[in-house]
């Protein structure tokens, strides 16, 4: 994950998006651990093995 941002940096992107479908507490420590900032949860978002999951959306700002 740090090379891929690392690779956005060097191409010129300014923010980074993702979705990590709840509940994936490794995968938005992981992201929150990076810099990542979660900006909205979207209820009932994807269902996966006969039920709901919520997605919690979040960002990176690319600092310049």
């Amino acid at each position: 994950m740090k090379r891929a941002i690392e690779h956005a940096t060097d191409q010129g992107v300014q923010r980074v998006d993702l979705t990590v479908y709840l509940p994936d507490k490794a995968a938005v420590g992981l992201y929150a651990s990076l810099g990542f900032e979660s900006y909205g949860v979207e209820p009932d978002a994807v269902y996966l093995n006969e039920r709901y999951h919520a997605a919690q959306h979040m960002t990176l700002v690319i600092a310049r």
